[in-house]
């Protein structure tokens, strides 16, 4: 009984330890953000997270009908399903591999030689020729095949084992070879959430532990192996960055008082706000970039510009003590990760502090703006809180190119308020899916967990399952998947009990 219980909280605690983590990389990590000690984001993210697991505990506390599941049936749809999943999945993986490469099939050498360029390569394909993205609509089915053949491997007939496994493998070559991260992670995610829903389950062999597991652990090395080579291709990042930091302090007290001075006259004139005898550089009521970060972000910025921001002066800090501590070949990838986990707080930071604007609804999705924009003109994305935190001072102390975070996006849609609510029931959905998965054996439920899974991870971040067509679409169509296949349990339960 213990052990199934820690199975349905086992969801909450990675959820909510993961969010506190990033929370306190933002606020102590390596990366030092000019409003790490903004209270009201402690406060905020602090509500969200007992909102989210009380939603997520009052569902899996709640006792549910002994509904008679059949798990041939379901085992017997989903193989229809991962059949429909590969061919389409075959039939457009030339014009995918298109898409992701910029060739009609996956030069994997060439390709892996430099993901730098190939990734700008395909970014100015994609942008000249724009029927390329209408194939992005079609991306739930490559996404569906890995997380149905994980777990239904045991009852697959060799034949749909082969074209399936094939044609994943096939897709994780254009991810690989593409130079983006984002499929990369998507997949590898799958593959681990999937995991996890097989070693939950109430019977499984010694071989097929072992097997999975070896999957499993290979996935989360490639994905931090690519991850950390693609971003050294595309910034340029040289092994000597490390050296130069470590050699270099930016808390020199002579440099201080030189760019004081130097800087003085030309700060006064053109950055609204600046003060040197207060020590103020930009200032948004409460809100204040010093003097002295945006000196030391600059210093930093002449050995590698990666690590900072040019607009929110934030900055690695070569004196962290856990950046002292990482070993130099592990450096890159800690800041980075860093940076995507928790920087996106600094612009929640601004965005509480600004009266709300209604988003008519699609403030959250960067997709729907751009297309609603497209077709009838009328400019949503202008009056989000993503967008309006940029232009609270001149210059701005937000990046105009960064993330607002997936809080500051269903903001303009709920409210902030709104979005703790919101969080509420964001638990409550993903405890019921969990126990549907868990409990009821609902094998359609698999790939919409897994998109679940990667909107939780970019929460901080942010809405990354909605701001483009192919996201959205995977997520809403395998929501879709499994709100019919609970609608038609429910009508086979009510059928039983009129009976």
């Amino acid at each position: 009984m213990r052990r199934h219980s820690f199975k349905l909280v086992m969801p909450l605690i990675l959820v909510e330890v993961y969010w506190i983590i990033t929370y306190i990389i933002y606020r102590y990590g390596i990366i030092k953000y000019p409003f790490a000690n903004d209270s009201r984001v402690l406060i905020f993210l602090t509500m969200c997270n007992l909102f989210f697991a009380m939603g997520y505990l009052i569902i899996c506390h709640h006792k549910r009908k002994n509904c008679i599941q059949n798990v041939e049936m379901g085992i017997e749809n989903g193989k229809k399903l991962l059949l429909i999943s590969t061919i389409v999945a075959v039939i457009l993986y030339i014009p995918n591999s298109m898409r992701y490469t910029g060739n009609w099939y996956p030069d994997v050498f060439n390709n892996l030689v430099n993901p730098g360029e190939t990734y700008q390569k395909v970014i100015a394909s994609v942008s000249e020729n724009g029927m390329l993205r209408i194939f992005g609509f079609f991306d739930i089915f490559p996404f569906m095949i890995f997380p149905l053949m994980f777990i239904m491997w045991d009852f697959l007939k060799w034949k749909l084992k082969l074209a399936s496994s094939v044609t994943a493998f096939g897709y994780l070559l254009l991810y690989c070879t593409g130079g983006r991260n984002m499929p990369i992670l998507l997949f590898v995610l799958s593959v681990i959430v999937t995991y996890i829903v097989k070693m939950c389950s109430d019977r499984i062999s010694l071989r097929t532990f072992i097997r999975d597991t070896l999957i499993c652990v290979s996935s989360i090395v490639l994905v931090i192996v690519m991850f950390t080579m693609n971003l050294k291709s595309r910034t340029f990042y040289s092994d000597d960055v490390e050296e130069q930091m470590t050699i270099t302090s930016v808390n020199q007290e002579t440099n201080h008082s030189v760019n004081q001075e130097t800087n003085h006259s030309v700060n006064q004139e053109t950055n609204q706000g600046q003060n040197d005898e207060t020590g103020v550089y930009l200032q948004y009521k409460d809100l204040i970039i010093t003097i002295e970060q945006k000196e030391k972000c600059d210093e930093v910025a002449k050995i590698f510009p990666m690590y900072t921001n040019p607009y929110t002066k934030q900055y690695a800090d070569p004196d962290n003590l856990l950046y002292k501590a990482i070993p130099d070949s592990a450096k890159f990838l800690c800041v980075m990760a860093d940076a995507y986990a928790s920087g996106s707080y600094h612009a929640l930071s601004v965005a509480l502090r600004l009266e709300h604007q209604w988003t008519y609804g699609i403030g959250f999705s960067e997709f729907l703006q751009d297309y609603l924009n497209m077709f009838t003109g009328i400019d949503i994305k202008s009056i989000t809180y993503g967008s309006r935190v940029a232009h609270v001072t001149e210059p701005s102390m937000v990046s105009v190119y960064g993330w607002p975070t997936a809080y500051v996006q269903l903001a303009g849609d709920l409210t902030f308020p709104g979005v703790v609510v919101f969080m509420g029931g964001l638990g409550a959905v993903v405890a019921l899916l969990w126990r549907d998965i868990l409990e009821k054996k609902n094998v359609y439920g698999i790939p919409f967990v897994s998109q679940i899974a990667l909107f939780l991870l970019f929460l901080p971040a942010n809405c990354i399952t909605f701001n483009s067509g192919g996201y959205f679409v995977t997520f809403w169509g395998t929501a879709l998947i499994w709100l019919i296949s609970l609608q038609k349990k429910i009508g086979r339960a009510s059928c039983r009990e009129r009976v």
